[in-house]
C-alpha cells in the first residue's frame, strides 16, 4: 500500500468507467477492487491461446460459448481470463458480462506469469466457485487442472490439483458433463 490514501473500486463503478471509456486503450482488469495492468503474452503463450481457441470451439456443445480475453464477473473483480467456457450463447452477453457462476471452466495460459496464476488468479477463481481452473504451463509443457473450489473464505483454493503432461489428455467440462477431450501435446 502506498503511504497515502488510496481508493478501491466497486465492481459497478469499474464497469461504468470502462463503459465511459475512462481507461482508453489501457489494458486493465479489476482485482479485488484494484485496477491493475494486464500482462502481455509472448509468442508461445499467444500461439497456445489460439490453438486452445480452435480446439475448444470445435468441442463445445450448443448452449456454451467460448470467451477469449474478455471480462468475467467475479464478486468484486473483473478479470479477463485467457479463455473461459460459459453457459449460454454469445448473443446472451450483449448487455452484460457473464458471471463466474456461469463458467464451468476458466483457463490461464502461463509462461512468465506462472506464480501469479497459481496464487492470485487461482485464489480469485476458487473464491468465485469456478468449478474448474486450468493453468496451461507453457514452460513445463503441461496443464494444471484445479477442481473442487473452496468458495468464499479467507484463503480460498482448490482442493484437488492434477498435473497432465504432454502425453495425457484433459476433459473439457460443461454443466452436467463433458464436451470432449483435448490432447495436452
Amino acid at each position: 500500500m502506498p503511504p497515502f490514501p488510496v481508493r478501491r473500486f466497486l465492481l459497478e463503478e469499474y464497469l461504468q468507467l470502462v463503459d465511459a471509456g475512462f481507461f482508453g486503450t489501457a489494458r486493465v482488469e479489476l482485482w479485488e477492487g484494484w485496477v491493475v495492468e494486464r500482462m502481455t503474452h509472448g509468442a508461445l503463450a499467444s500461439a497456445v491461446i489460439m490453438i486452445l481457441d480452435e480446439l475448444l470451439r470445435a468441442s463445445l456443445p450448443r448452449g456454451f460459448a467460448l470467451r477469449v480475453q474478455l471480462p468475467l464477473l467475479c464478486d468484486e473483480s473483473c478479470p479477463e481470463p485467457d479463455l473461459a467456457v460459459v453457459s449460454g450463447q454469445s448473443s446472451d452477453f450483449r448487455k452484460r458480462h457473464p458471471l463466474a457462476s456461469e463458467a464451468p471452466l476458466v483457463i490461464e495460459v502461463s509462461d512468465s506469469t506462472l506464480s501469479e496464476d497459481r496464487r492470485h488468479k487461482q485464489s480469485l477463481y476458487a473464491r468465485s466457485s469456478v468449478p474448474q481452473y486450468w493453468i496451461v504451463n507453457c514452460v513445463q509443457r503441461q496443464i494444471e487442472v484445479y477442481t473442487k473450489p473452496t468458495g468464499p473464505m479467507d484463503q480460498p483454493s482448490y482442493r484437488d490439483c492434477r498435473i497432465v503432461d504432454g502425453l495425457g489428455t484433459v476433459t473439457v467440462p460443461v454443466a452436467n458433463g463433458a464436451a470432449g477431450e483435448i490432447a495436452v501435446a
